[in-house]
């Protein structure tokens, strides 16, 4: 979005001004994650030698 384009927009906006307010919602979006264990930290030594992976 470029500088002309944010001033039109601003401008629009502002004919929506009323009793010296613009009207306005917010929405607030919350979340959580976990990144899964990295293989390489759950492949131990011990677990490579039982599989049979250390050379």
């Amino acid at each position: 979005m470029g500088k002309n384009k944010w001033q039109k927009a601003s401008a629009e906006y502002e004919k929506l001004r009323c009793e010296d307010k613009l009207p306005a919602t917010f929405e607030v979006v919350y979340g959580h994650a976990w990144k899964p264990q990295s293989r390489r930290s759950v492949l131990t030594p011990e677990t490579r030698r039982q599989l049979g992976l250390m050379g």
